[in-house]
Order: structure tokens, then sequence, then C-alpha cells
């Protein structure tokens, strides 16, 4: 089965594209990724009645979390049919300090393209992917 990978599930553009997947693609399963456990929780029990769920914790705004996200995925040994990448953070961007403009910059940019290269490369070690779509909202 193929799978929908989604950073950025709990909240924002991420949270609502995975609420639209199971009517969309009634066929795959769903990877959740997001920092807020409790909420992961929540949207994986709702979306978890129409399709097959999992729910990664994690903060790809920091290196050793999307690492540690990757060899998560590679254990899981699914296919990605798409990758979602909803990561970012909703702030008024005037009221930004620096170090929230680091990890927005961190979860838009590094996030997005350490997990676009994995999916879509199979993690650059010789593996074939079957990921042939990758949306970055």
């Amino acid at each position: 089965m193929d799978h929908i990978l989604v950073t950025g599930a709990t909240s924002g553009l991420g949270l609502e594209l995975a609420k639209l997947l199971p009517s969309h693609f009634p066929n795959h399963g769903v990877i959740l990724v997001g920092r807020d456990e409790n909420r992961l929780g929540r949207i994986s029990k709702c979306l978890g009645e129409f399709v097959s769920v999992i729910p990664i914790k994690c903060d790809i705004a920091k290196r050793g979390d999307l690492e540690s996200l990757v060899e998560m995925i590679n254990s899981l040994s699914v296919s990605h049919g798409f990758l979602v990448a909803g990561s970012g953070l909703a702030n008024e961007f005037s009221l930004n300090s620096p170090e929230v403009e680091d990890e927005l910059v961190s979860a838009t940019c590094l996030g997005t393209v350490v997990l676009a290269r994995h999916v879509l490369t199979g993690g650059g070690k010789g593996r074939k992917t079957s990921c042939h779509r990758f949306i970055n909202c």
C-alpha cells in the first residue's frame, strides 16, 4: 500500500490537507508527522476511521529529529505515493524573533529538502522509491 507522508500534520495547511486525504485517496495509508503528540493522537484517531495512519512525533526543524524520522520511515518499509510538506510556523511575520526565523527556515527548507531527497531517491542509498508526487505548501 502506498502511503502519503504529511509534515506539519497537526495544524495549518498540513492538518487541513491531512483531513482531506481519506476522501481523495482512500487506498493510501497516511504517515502524519508533527511536533505536538496530543494533536497527532487526535488527528490519527479521526483519520484512522477511514485509512491506515502512522503518527510520528518529530520536529523537522531539528536535524536530529529529522534523521530519526528518516530512519523510522526506513524501518517501516512502506512505499510513498506522495510527500506533502506542510511544515512551517504560522506567526505574524513582523513579530518573529531571529530565533523563530531560524526555526522557520529550518522547518520549511532543511526539513523539506531532506525528506524530499529521502522519499524521492530512496534515501540516497540506491533503493528504488515509488514516491511520484511532491507537494510543498
